[in-house]
């Protein structure tokens, strides 16, 4: 999925958007430290289980920011899948605690602006973008997203890419709390709004 389509699905609704920037980010380490345990590796081709795995915590990160996924929506986000495993500069991390699959953390590297329209300038440099990270719930509070952001970390110092980028939805408060608990801050908000009675809002 590239980042403009990364975008426009994560802009659709109504709730406001905060995007976050860690371009002044502090080592992961420094606030939230990963507890042992935690198994980071990358998606690989044919490991259907967590491929699974991703899917369905994408749809569940839908919904939390009052959404529902289409069964279209969802072989989209596995089909790209397929193609990340491929990458040499983009990956779905995923981490495993207790011998199971805890969470997983989606990234892609890009140059072009991660919001807005061409009003706003473009990156001149590379930058990371988190498509989504997710912790499944009878994990959470257990230092997975941490774990999965400390190797974030790692991957951007390797890459030379000097700044992370992700969006937040204002109506995931969790999500706030642990991103800025993590070093980043906010840079902008983007608002919208239904200007038409008769469509369905928030957008599918």
């Amino acid at each position: 999925m590239t980042v403009p389509e990364t975008v426009s699905i994560a802009l659709a609704g109504a709730a406001a958007v905060l995007l976050y920037t860690a371009r002044k980010r502090r080592s992961a380490a420094a606030s939230n430290k990963p507890r042992g345990g935690h198994l980071i590796s990358s998606l690989v081709a044919g490991d259907e289980r967590a491929k699974k795995f991703v899917v369905d915590g994408y749809a569940d990160i839908q919904v939390v920011e009052g959404k529902v996924a289409s069964d279209e929506e969802l072989r989209h986000v596995a089909g790209q899948l397929d193609q990340l495993v491929t990458s040499t500069t983009s990956a779905c991390l995923l981490c495993r605690l207790d011998g199971e699959l805890a969470g997983y953390l989606w990234y892609v590297c890009s140059t072009a602006c991660p919001f807005g329209p061409g009003c706003y300038s473009f990156q001149d440099k590379p930058y990371l973008w988190v498509h989504t990270v997710y912790t499944s719930p009878r994990f959470r509070r257990r230092g997975v997203a941490a774990a999965l952001y400390a190797e974030l970390d790692a991957v951007a110092r390797r890459q030379h890419a000097p700044e992370i980028w992700l969006d937040v939805y204002s109506t995931n408060p969790g999500s706030v709390a642990l991103h800025r608990g993590l070093g980043y801050a906010p840079v902008t908000t983007i608002y919208c709004k239904c200007c038409d009675a008769d469509a369905d809002w928030p957008p599918a």
